[in-house]
């Protein structure tokens, strides 16, 4: 699987997990139960969030700004662009670029289109974000009790009867099992390259997990139980996750090419990944349309395969 489409991947799997308190913390004995109020409310409308992620390292900065939509249907869409700004090493000098970007989903089908030189590429996302997304958002209780078992404990910070803001602490050796879990639903759909493929990236992510728990900040209105906001740090998933290949490489488990081994070692050392998700308010008919031109976009997996190699090139 291609590197841009693994981190790209990461990104959404994260986006998916979940659709300033007071000075004085207090710490609730049932937190948990805080949490599962917010979280197992029926959520029936269409909803709006505006999605940013902020991936940057020594000589790059990746910013992702978009609109994102869960519609009635179980389904996602999203739309905005990537704000792309490299150091050239050689020179110094500064190389930027703004990207737009749309993601639909169409059944078991996630397909990014993305806007480069004039003209409109295309491909499937791995399976894994669409399984995220359908286990986060359905409403068969079993699962949601799955889901909730990923919850390591809950802080919460205000609890007042307009908002209740709370630290909730993801458990990553959970989180790995429910990612095979979601992996293994959706697999069988593949082709079998795809499957060898993203067999690799899903047992890579899930080392990560496996030794790191992440936090997540949400916000959520206690009037109709909707997210204000989520914001979470995947700095040391992203790192984790670089690491891990570098090791299996060092155990002779993998080889590496020496661009990918690049391009490991600035995810492993010296990569930040942050994500913040803000409600937007419910929706009629105004989630986005495919824009004009992406009809007429081509298959090309490769479409960020320059800036993954800038990304191996950086200064540190």
């Amino acid at each position: 699987m291609n590197l841009k489409k693994k981190i790209l991947a990461t990104i959404l799997v994260g986006g998916f997990i979940f659709g300033g308190g007071n000075s004085l913390v207090t710490y609730a004995a049932d937190g948990l139960t805080a949490f599962k109020e917010a979280y197992l409310a029926e959520v029936i409308n269409n909803r709006a969030f505006g999605v940013n992620a902020d991936f940057f390292g020594p000589s790059y900065r990746a910013e992702l700004n978009s609109r994102a939509f869960i519609l009635r249907d179980a389904t996602t869409q999203m739309t905005g662009q990537i704000n792309w700004e490299f150091t050239n090493p050689a020179d110094n000098q500064i190389i930027s670029e703004n990207i737009p970007f749309y993601v639909a989903q169409d059944g078991e089908i996630m397909t990014m289109f993305v806007r480069r030189n004039g003209s409109w590429s295309k491909f499937n996302l791995p399976a894994i974000p669409v399984g995220v997304a359908n286990a986060i958002k359905t409403t068969d209780i079993n699962i949601l009790q799955q889901n909730m078992s990923a919850i390591k404990s809950v802080e919460v910070l205000k609890d007042d009867a307009d908002q209740r803001i709370m630290n909730i602490s993801l458990d990553g050796k959970k989180l790995a099992e429910l990612l095979h879990t979601y992996n293994d639903a959706n697999i069988e759909k593949l082709s079998q390259t795809e499957k060898v493929e993203q067999k690799s990236f899903i047992d890579h992510l899930a080392d990560a997990l496996q030794n790191t728990d992440l936090i997540c900040a949400w916000t959520v209105n206690k009037h109709n139980w909707q997210t204000i906001s989520a914001n979470i740090d995947f700095t040391k998933l992203v790192q984790a996750y670089g690491k891990d290949y570098l090791n299996d490489a060092a155990n002779g488990e993998i080889i590496l090419s020496q661009g990918d081994r690049a391009f490991y070692e600035v995810l492993g050392y010296y990569s930040e990944l942050h994500f913040v998700a803000t409600y937007n308010g419910l929706t009629g008919e105004d989630q986005p349309s495919q824009p004009e031109g992406a009809s007429s976009a081509k298959n090309n997996a490769n479409v960020f395969a320059d800036l993954v190699q800038k990304i191996a090139s950086t200064k540190r």
